[in-house]
């Protein structure tokens, strides 16, 4: 919706927006809901006091935790190997690269 609001007109990006929100309205609380479209009102997530910390690495693994937890009573058991931060792995290839010349 974001990049939708930055590609077309401001009024058509809105109805968009409301259209895509009375959706979502039924779907959940009407706390949750409030909540949904304050988020919508920042400028960043981690603007909000809750998602300071936030980044979008770890807001895609929650999410994955969160699924695989639903999954799991299909599926089984999977055990996670924890994946170094590409940071780190760029790091230790430029001190390999650097070893090596």
């Amino acid at each position: 919706l974001v990049e939708g609001r930055e590609k077309k007109e401001a009024s058509s990006a809105l109805s968009d927006l409301v259209a895509s929100l009375k959706g979502l309205e039924g779907l959940c609380s009407g706390d949750q809901f409030k909540e949904l479209c304050f988020f919508l009102t920042l400028a960043r997530l981690p603007d909000h006091p809750d998602y300071r910390e936030w980044t979008a690495a770890q807001g895609r693994y929650d999410t994955f935790v969160e699924v695989l937890q639903v999954l799991h009573p299909l599926y089984g058991p999977v055990t996670l190997k924890a994946v170094p931060e590409r940071l780190e792995v760029l790091l230790c290839q430029g001190t390999n690269t650097l070893k090596s010349t």
